[in-house]
Parts: C-alpha cells; structure tokens; sequence
C-alpha cells in the first residue's frame, strides 16, 4: 500500500480532568523529522510518543500537537518531576562554556528554572491522564496513517494514469521509427547522387547502416519500458517506495535525454515533449510518497 507523505489528522479528547486535542500533520521531506509540542506538564511523554511515531513511519516531516484547552486542578497533592538527564546536559554545556570564558559560576536555581527541567502535575491522576492522553494519541496515529493509505491510494492512481499515457506515447514513436529510418536513407542517397560522388556500393551500405544504427532508438525504448513496468511493479508493494521510484522516474528521464538526442525529427521532438510532462507529472506526484 502506497503511503503519502502528506496527511493531516485531528482527535479531540473530554474527560473528567480536563479537554485536549491531538494533532498529527506531515509533510514530504526526504527522511524522517518528528518535531513533537507539548505542554510543560506533559513533556516527559515526549520520548514515548516520538517512539511510537518510529515504529510506525519511516519519511516525511512530522509534526504532533497536544493542546489541552481545559485542564481542572482539582487535587492539592502534587508531584514535582525532575528530568536528569536534561539537568546533566545542561551542566555540561555550562562547564564548557565556563572553561571557554574561564569565568562565572554555575547557578543551581536558574538550572532548575530551565523549560522541562521539572515538571508539576496532580499525583493522584497522573496514571490516569497519562494512559488516556497515550492511548488517544495511538487512535489519532492510527488514523492519521489511514488518511495517509487514502491518499497513497489517490497518488497511486494518478501515477498509473500517467504511466499508461507514457506506454501510448511510446508505442507511438515506435510506429513511426522504421518509416523515419526508411526515410533517413533516401535522404543520404539523394544527397550522394546530388553531389554525384562516387562510393563503392559495400562501402556506401555499410556506412548507411552504421549511421542508422546510431540514430535508432529501439534500445532506449525498450529500457524505458522496462522502467515503465518496474514502476508498476514497485507501486504494488506494501512497504515504503519513495525513494525507490525516484531513482526509477530519473532512470526514465536519462533514457529520454538519449532518444531526444539520438534522433532529429519533428514528430519524434513532439512525442518526446509529451512524455517529458507526463515524467514531469509523476515526478510530482512520487516526491508525496513515502
């Protein structure tokens, strides 16, 4: 199942302690960046969520949202939470910073001010909020991956729509080859007999045939057919195939660089312009795909 990068999904949360949302938006990037927002309260959550993400996508730009719009403090006994390892970090770079200047002192009480240093939430229902506001976070993923696989499949059929308009353009030129190469032998003969120059019939064949040879394009339509089934075959898989059908889609556009070289005609010219938009098309639309 093709999968887009591009996808967008929101769930609402009502619960006795309070209302929130979840928001999960991506967008096409070349590897994956998760970039995760949470309230302070609940920004210990953010290495399970960033896990949970991991194991699910593997491209695109990610970006989640918990907003909580109302939040009821109805209990007095509260927990302090104490990130170490943020602490140890930020020692660190104090202490290097303080061999650098050679100056200043390290202040424990601006250190515990630091944004997520410590956090402060209810005890009593900081299990509670915790397992709801995770297992709403995996629907809205869950989700959100459907509407990817929605519009996977939209990209998908686009892609195979423009990819049997490559095939009719193809199966044009190939029509109209052996009439062009037909035609570019009487034109060298008439050439030679208008210049009444004198050249040994063998020879005369045999170079005719080598000039031919050059300017047929048979080999490049063949390749770029293959191309053309590979990625047909490729779209069917059920894994990530981004990067794989871009490697393709330059494959076909190297191949049409040769054929638009190779061989000077009008009609040919027309034909391989066509297939350049319809390669520029899909481009478009692989560069949306995981």
């Amino acid at each position: 199942m093709i999968l887009s990068m591009m996808s967008f999904y929101k769930e609402n949360i009502n619960k006795p302690w309070g209302k929130a949302s979840w928001e999960i938006l991506s967008t096409n990037k070349q590897f994956l960046e998760i970039k995760i927002h949470l309230p302070k309260q609940f920004h210990f959550l953010k290495q399970i969520i960033k896990n949970k993400i991991l194991s699910k996508l593997s491209r695109g730009e990610i970006e989640c949202n918990l907003y909580i719009k109302e939040y009821f403090n109805t209990e007095k006994k509260t927990k302090l939470i104490l990130n170490k390892k943020l602490i140890t970090k930020l020692i660190k770079y104090i202490t290097w910073i303080k061999k650098k200047n050679k100056s200043g002192t390290i202040d424990i009480l601006s250190i515990l001010k630091w944004p997520g240093v410590i956090t402060q939430i209810q005890e009593d229902n900081l299990n509670n909020i915790n397992i709801e506001l995770l297992n709403s976070f995996e629907n809205t993923l869950n989700n959100f991956i459907k509407n990817r696989k929605k519009e996977g499949n939209t990209l998908k059929n686009k892609i195979k729509t423009y990819l049997y308009n490559l095939e009719q353009e193809i199966q044009k030129i190939r029509k109209k080859l052996p009439a062009l190469l037909i035609e570019k032998r009487k034109n060298i003969l008439k050439k030679i007999k208008k210049e009444k120059v004198y050249i040994n019939n063998y020879k005369l064949e045999k170079e005719i045939i080598l000039f031919l040879q050059k300017i047929d394009i048979t080999e490049e339509l063949d390749i770029f057919e293959k191309h053309i089934n590979t990625i047909y075959y490729t779209i069917s898989k059920d894994k990530p195939v981004g990067r794989k059908l871009y490697f393709i889609i330059q494959e076909c556009n190297r191949e049409l660089d040769k054929i638009m070289s190779k061989i000077m005609n009008t009609n040919i010219t027309t034909m391989s312009i066509k297939i350049k938009i319809l390669i520029e098309q899909i481009l478009k639309q692989i560069q949306n795909i995981e």
